[in-house]
């Protein structure tokens, strides 16, 4: 099972990170970039970056506040606010996003939608749904209709009708808001993210409204949301991502670990017993993080001088492949599949993982990089080896979705 993600919710005005009640009365949160670095640091699963005014006050999207917060989070970003074009969608993904948040012009012109997902797929194209129960005293089943404008238009449209229409039209995910519940910390409108979960075949995400760790827990299990994202619990010090996520797996919902803080010293050393040494230890090879160069995350290094002499051993591209053959369809596992057979390559040659100096990662989607930062926590911990990332359209075969080259070091 795909593990739950937790998002937390940079609700963005005039650049400043804010928050309301039913989308009024909004107040001030804090710098968005530093939201995000903070977020990044503890793990959260993805974050969610939404212009709540750029529709209503039909201002263009402010790119350089998304490249700026883009620039200091490794996780998966959402974006939204503003959004009525293709070139608009172009933009954003260029600036840093990993998916685009439309609702209003997804309102206005459903087909946008589809014109959006075929030309980036439906992989990062996220509709968002502000619906408000209209249901009359008495009536069955609830209906709940779509707002836009930051809450502030009705539209006489049905919300769980839309939802089906946009996912028929290609959307990937939808991230559905309460606008009964926003802000309100009494918890999710669980009937409306279920009525909606269970009515589509993608993620969706619940929001609006929670004031516990227990609305997470009951917005995954009575609501059947793929993902849970919040603001005001985590913005205000009420709870911590790493709280969040040791409380839902309590629970018995399968969550990734929040990340421990590491930070690497300036050098460090690589040492290992070499033959006929009599045991000293020697360096092999130093890792250094400069003065005055930013390191996107504290799990790799920005440098690795290997000492003259050293035995180099370079390994080819593992991928999430078992012995016999065969490729599992789990991200989490294949992951764990290509460090077991890195593995398994240097102990061939008297090798181990602290031993690697540098990695490359290729990975076919932007989603896969929580569990792969987990596991290779996991497996390699303190050693941060110097490292380069990239998101690729394809492997080899189109079911890897992993590959990891290194260089070892005795």
């Amino acid at each position: 099972m795909l593990k739950i993600r937790i998002i937390p919710c940079l609700d963005v005005k005039d650049g400043r990170v804010v928050k309301g009640v039913r989308f009024l009365d909004l107040r001030d949160a804090g710098d968005p970039v530093e939201a995000a670095r903070a977020y990044d640091a503890a793990g959260a699963d993805e974050l969610c970056f939404l212009d709540i005014t750029a529709s209503h006050e039909d201002r263009g999207i402010l790119l350089d506040i998304v490249r700026r917060t883009a620039a200091e989070c490794f996780m998966p970003l959402t974006v939204g606010g503003g959004v009525r074009t293709v070139e608009d969608i172009r933009q954003l993904l260029l600036a840093g996003a990993d998916k685009v948040s439309i609702n209003t012009a997804a309102v206005n012109d459903p087909d946008f939608v589809r014109q959006a997902a075929e030309k980036f797929g439906s992989q990062c194209i996220v509709v968002a749904i502000d619906a408000k129960r209209v249901t009359e005293k008495g009536e069955e089943p609830d209906r709940w209709e779509i707002f836009t404008h930051g809450g502030r238009k009705p539209t006489r449209i049905d919300a769980i009708a839309f939802a089906r229409k946009v996912v028929a039209l290609g959307a990937g995910e939808l991230l559905v808001t309460s606008m009964d519940k926003d802000g309100t910390r009494s918890g999710y409108d669980l009937a409306l993210v279920r009525a909606v979960a269970d009515a589509v075949t993608v993620p969706v995400v619940a929001s609006g409204g929670v004031g516990s760790l227990d609305d997470l827990v009951a917005g995954v299990r009575d609501g059947h949301a793929s993902a849970v994202l919040a603001a005001s619990i985590f913005h205000f010090g009420q709870h911590t991502i790493g709280e969040a996520k040791r409380h839902m797996a309590q629970a018995g919902i399968p969550v990734r670990p929040p990340l421990e803080p590491r930070h690497a010293p300036l050098h460090r050393s690589h040492r290992r017993p070499l033959q006929g040494t009599g045991g000293q230890d020697m360096a092999s090879f130093k890792l250094s993080n400069p003065e005055g160069v930013h390191r996107a995350a504290p799990s790799y290094s920005l440098a690795a001088q290997v000492e003259a002499g050293a035995r180099r051993v370079i390994v080819s591209g593992q991928v999430g492949m078992a012995a016999d053959g065969t490729i599992p369809a789990a991200p989490e596992r294949q992951i764990e599949l290509a460090f077991e057979n890195l593995r398994t390559v240097l102990r061939a040659h008297g090798l181990d993982l602290p031993d690697v100096a540098k990695t490359t990662v290729f990975l076919t989607d932007r989603s896969l990089l929580p569990p792969y930062r987990e596991i290779r926590a996991r497996l390699m911990g303190e050693h941060a080896p110097a490292s380069t990332l990239l998101f690729v359209a394809g492997l080899a075969h189109p079911e890897f979705l992993v590959e990891i080259e290194a260089e070892a070091v005795a």
